[in-house]
């Protein structure tokens, strides 16, 4: 079975502390308390513990992609500039997984409230302040998307490992769905992650951020 928010979290001892929509996430920041360490998801499904809102393909918008071209002059794909969006979002298309509605899990060793308005603040292209899953801003359904978060403070492993670990077993499920022989095979982690423990995406693309 594909994998939920709850299911992850449950096989580290955790539970979600709260659920926010992607175009909530200034509003809630304002008023959040939760500055511990902690890890994140970003979801399709509007529940931790269903796969709600799986799609078979990513819903990337072109328009966005082109942005990133024009911002990003040295962006390249297999060591070329790209001849149109569409080459990049053929591309990014074999890392989706049409069975998942997790597309990315993330930490924070300090501040997960702070964390995550970082990951909303982020525009396509720049270095800082949370370029780690910036494939997601490419998505035409990103207000849309749902952030699920875990208090990490009272646990033994720091919430970096706690990444590592959660990545690991998403990899171990999930892979039992693909195609041995795709490029996401090598490293199956959720789309907008790049890498996961001893992987990373062999997506060919180089210089995705400015200078």
């Amino acid at each position: 079975m594909p994998l939920t928010v709850s299911d992850l979290l449950d096989s580290v001892d955790l539970q979600p502390q709260g659920r926010i929509l992607w175009s909530k996430i200034m509003r809630w920041h304002s008023n959040s308390n939760d500055t511990y360490p902690g890890v994140y998801f970003v979801s399709l499904s509007k529940c931790p513990d269903s796969n709600h809102g799986t799609m078979p393909t990513a819903p990337i918008c072109h328009k966005a992609v082109q942005d990133w071209i024009d911002k990003v002059e040295n962006l390249k794909i297999d060591g070329h500039r790209p001849n149109s969006p569409t080459e990049i979002v053929n591309r990014l298309q074999k890392f989706w997984l049409p069975n998942e509605n997790i597309l990315y899990i993330g930490r924070s060793n300090s501040s997960i409230k702070n964390r995550i308005r970082q990951l909303y603040s982020h525009e396509m292209g720049d270095r800082k302040p949370h370029s780690g899953g910036h494939w997601k801003r490419l998505l035409s359904n990103l207000d849309n998307l749902y952030i699920y978060y875990a208090d990490a403070s009272n646990q033994n492993e720091s919430a970096d490992e706690l990444k590592d670990i959660l990545l690991s077993k998403f990899k171990a499920k999930a892979s039992m769905h693909i195609d041995k022989y795709s490029l996401v095979a090598s490293c199956t982690v959720p789309f907008a992650n790049i890498d996961g423990p001893g992987c990373r995406k062999k997506h060919g693309l180089r210089n995705q951020a400015l200078p």
